[in-house]
């Protein structure tokens, strides 16, 4: 077990893009430094505790979001990770507090101090994690996050409107805030393609089809599938 060739002596790490290389290498270096039970070497090529070192990397670093290990040849062990992909941010009440999300709806890490629309704003309550809290936490199920964000894709896919923001109002459901200052309400739960053909059916609409009166648009209501509600500046709700 002591024999030289049989101990890991170097530690590779491939796919970082933000993240310090060498820090990982770091932490990986300690969980192979020591002994079991003061006897057989942490580095052993037959013993190096494969798991204990996948979780602790994920635990560090919440920016990570796959990681594995394996030897490469006897004396080299080779780690790959996968990085989150930012999505955009959650933040708090007032956007003093911000976080980057991934497309799973994860905060994972605290984002800069931003202003204006850099990045698509979420915020609300979050579905685990709270505000004093928000690192780790979850902005909506996977489930819900993905119907939102097909539906924001498709507006501005199909040039409908250009999203900025999503405020979380109650249960399932939420503002879409858009850049031509109109609200979109809608219910997460809902697939996008019925969200999306409600619009469509709404913007196709005798009156709407009119772009001086649909520039008065003040919202849209598409929270339910069978109805839908829109409302002009300084007008009444119109079914």
């Amino acid at each position: 077990f002591h024999l030289k060739y049989a101990r890991i002596q170097s530690v590779k790490i491939a796919g970082t893009e933000t993240l310090p290389e060498d820090s990982i290498q770091s932490l990986i270096k300690n969980n192979l430094a020591g002994a079991y039970f003061f006897l057989i070497p942490r580095d052993s090529v037959f013993f190096y505790p494969k798991q204990k070192i996948e979780q602790d990397v994920i635990d560090a670093y919440p920016q990570v979001q796959t990681f594995s290990i394996s030897l490469s040849n006897l004396t080299t062990l080779s780690g790959t990770l996968s990085e989150r992909l930012q999505v955009g941010v959650w933040c708090k009440e007032g956007g003093a507090d911000c976080y980057f999300v991934d497309e799973g709806g994860f905060l994972y890490e605290r984002a800069p101090q931003i202003s204006g629309n850099v990045y698509f704003t979420y915020s609300g309550d979050l579905s685990t994690g709270t505000s004093t809290a928000a690192l780790r936490g979850s902005f909506l199920d996977p489930t819900s996050f993905a119907k939102l964000n097909a539906f924001l894709k498709a507006l501005k896919d199909q040039n409908l409107f250009t999203p900025i923001s999503f405020t979380k109002t109650a249960g399932d459901e939420g503002d879409v805030i858009t850049s031509e200052g109109v609200v979109l309400r809608i219910n997460v739960t809902t697939d996008s393609s019925v969200t999306l053909a409600n619009l469509a059916s709404a913007l196709g609409g005798t009156s709407l089809q009119d772009l001086k009166v649909r520039s008065r648009l003040e919202y849209i209501d598409l929270r339910f599938e069978n109805k839908m509600y829109y409302k002009l500046k300084g007008g009444s709700t119109v079914v």
